[in-house]
């Protein structure tokens, strides 16, 4: 800083040099920091560019299994309790909902939750841990194909085969 005069709190985008006994230019990414690196940040401007704190870093983004907070600009650890691979916080519901889900969790697009099972129409597709929907003839299936479904919608009859059955009108 240019001023010469003593101040006991470096402002913004400074910080107090012990060594020099100054106020020191923070990184340009930080708002405060404790040091003149990228890693010194302590929080960051809600205007730039890098504007969410983590792991004492500015981010333009969050890392997968956080999200972005903007009420206090830093990146916040997805909830344990509802299974989230990855999520964002939705103002509109004012929550943290899930974007995809944690190993053995499978997405239902609409519940934006994640479950261990899918509902009855639907299976677990592990392709892309999300819940899939059955064939239109089946009522509950293990997968995609007309080939696998586990239960017929009625009056369809169920044939079975190695991968689960074939609904069929009649023999």
């Amino acid at each position: 800083m240019a001023n010469s005069s003593c101040i006991s709190t470096c402002p913004d985008f400074y910080y107090g040099d012990t060594t020099k006994y100054l106020c020191a230019q923070c990184d340009s990414s930080c708002l405060k920091c404790s040091g003149p690196y990228a890693e010194n940040c302590t929080a960051c401007s809600s205007t730039a560019t890098l504007r969410y704190w983590l792991l004492s870093m500015c981010w333009s983004v969050c890392p997968g299994g956080y999200y972005a907070n903007d009420t206090d600009n830093a990146c916040h650890i997805c909830p344990t309790a509802i299974n989230c691979g990855n999520c964002t916080y939705s103002t509109g519901s004012n929550s943290v909902i899930c974007t995809t889900c944690a190993y053995g969790y499978y997405y239902q697009a609409s519940s934006t939750s994640c479950l261990s099972t899918c509902n009855s129409t639907q299976y677990p597709n592990k392709a892309n841990n999300t819940c899939s929907s059955c064939d239109s003839g089946c009522l509950s299936c293990s997968g995609p194909s007309s080939s696998m479904c586990s239960t017929c919608v009625g009056p369809l009859l169920l044939v079975q085969n190695v991968t689960g059955g074939y609904c069929i009108a009649g023999c």
